[in-house]
């Protein structure tokens, strides 16, 4: 399980958005966290505009802003990296079983 908030990592904001119709007075919402939970939680693409990482869904996307895109980068790394520990620490628990 991956956490990502927004009180670390250089990132600005959090914000969720609906890709549904919604009236013009509607104001995406800020939040605080989201959680990863690799082969649960899906995303159809994974992608960075700007200092922006753009986690997209079927219905939905989450949009984290960094500081910069350097720190999206190093971000991204650190991301990568502790996806492949997951996988690994789940592989290690499963055949230990």
């Amino acid at each position: 399980m991956l956490r990502i908030t927004k009180n670390s990592n250089k990132i600005v904001s959090i914000q969720f958005s609906t890709k549904q119709e919604v009236p013009d007075n509607y104001k995406q919402p800020e939040i605080d966290s989201f959680v990863i939970i690799p082969g649960v939680t899906q995303y159809n693409h994974i992608y960075s505009t700007g200092n922006w990482l753009v986690f997209d869904s079927h219905d939905s996307y989450i949009g984290v802003q960094f500081s910069n895109e350097t720190d999206l980068d190093r971000f991204f790394t650190m991301l990568m990296r502790d996806i492949k520990l997951n996988q690994l620490i789940s592989v290690e628990t499963k055949n230990s079983k």
